[in-house]
């Protein structure tokens, strides 16, 4: 696993948990926005870099939906059934949405009330659910084609669906563009396809310079934070900055990969032990952070004491560290005593 994009990925993790947290929505939500993007990219990279679907036999692509499924849904489920627990009298009212949640399907609806149901942030699951589906097919198709004809194709798919968000109202556009898992499965497709491009190139370093390669890291990172200055959330180009974002990404994992063993301080800094398990605990955290602030703000209201502060965002985190580390816990226990009984 290539620990400079795993500890990228949890920095985003945290950054988006912090946005949710409502302390400052500006640049927070352009970082949100944009490292959505970012997710499912390196999702189907390290997917295609791990997996390889020369056949489409039933006995492959079961048990490897079985382990991607086993890997979200248990979190998941706890999660939203744990937050529908606090709405119980509001329950016989969202009886749809709580059946579109347990079944992967609510960001197929283009409401709110449904996408955003229960635990909202699991909107994504939507989508990486028909990435996961769709995957050993993608990875089978793209093996004999020339990377340039797939990336022609997915641009001209996201030019398609940037032209049908500019036709909807801003609200349905958003979900098109954002939520809707097909439109992101383009996303996770160009991941797919990035591999791909770098699977040959092998593992030398393509530079002798520590100090070249961190000129080029601290370029990579320079137009991701242009990138999001630039890509603000509730802009009405979010659909074309959707391209620019797929592309500076693309150069960015690829980069990072590349440039793995070049010794360069940015990869040094983001190989860091903590920041890696930060980025090995992501998804924990990702679906710990919505019903953990629920948890604390019920919490803290009772007790009648201000949570609208950085101290309180402070405590928060480190309690849903804490909480994703005794889940991870758990978890593996759990999973070792299945493999233990299943012989697996």
């Amino acid at each position: 696993m290539i620990k400079a994009l795993t500890s990228w990925r949890g920095l985003l993790a945290i950054i988006i948990v912090i946005y949710h947290y409502h302390v400052y929505t500006g640049y927070l939500a352009a970082i949100g926005g944009t490292g959505m993007s970012f997710f499912f990219m390196v999702s189907g990279f390290m997917l295609a870099r791990k997996y390889h679907f020369d056949s489409l036999d039933r006995h492959s692509y079961l048990a490897f939906e079985k382990k991607r499924f086993l890997r979200i849904y248990p979190l998941y489920l706890l999660t939203t059934l744990a937050i529908a627990a606090f709405s119980i009298p509001k329950l016989a009212s969202k009886w749809v949405a709580l059946l579109a949640s347990l079944t992967f399907t609510q960001s197929y609806f283009p409401d709110k009330k449904i996408y955003f149901s229960f635990n909202g942030a699991a909107w994504f699951l939507s989508c990486i659910a028909l990435c996961y589906l769709l995957f050993p097919l993608i990875s089978r198709c793209t093996r004999s084609v020339k990377p340039v004809r797939v990336y022609a194709v997915l641009a001209v798919l996201l030019v398609f669906a940037s032209v049908v968000f500019s036709l909807l109202d801003h609200v349905t556009g958003l979900w098109f563009i954002y939520i809707f898992p097909p439109v992101r499965v383009i996303d996770f497709a160009c991941g797919v396809m990035l591999w791909k491009v770098v699977e040959n190139k092998g593992d030398k370093p393509v530079v002798a310079s520590a100090k070249v390669a961190t000129a080029i890291e601290v370029i990579m990172v320079a137009m991701v934070a242009v990138l999001t200055y630039l890509q603000k959330f509730e802009t009405n180009d979010i659909g074309y900055g959707r391209i620019i974002t797929i592309t500076v990404y693309s150069l960015f994992i690829v980069t990072f990969y590349r440039l793995n063993e070049c010794g360069g301080w940015v990869t040094r800094l983001l190989s860091l032990k903590p920041l890696y398990v930060l980025g090995l605990w992501s998804f924990d955290i990702y679906m710990l952070h919505y019903p953990t602030h629920l948890l604390m703000r019920t919490i803290y209201k009772k007790a009648e004491v201000d949570h609208d502060s950085y101290l309180y965002l402070a405590i928060y985190v480190m309690v849903l560290l804490i909480i994703t580390f005794l889940w991870r816990k758990v978890d593996k226990r759990v999973r070792n005593r299945i493999k233990v009984k299943t012989g697996g």
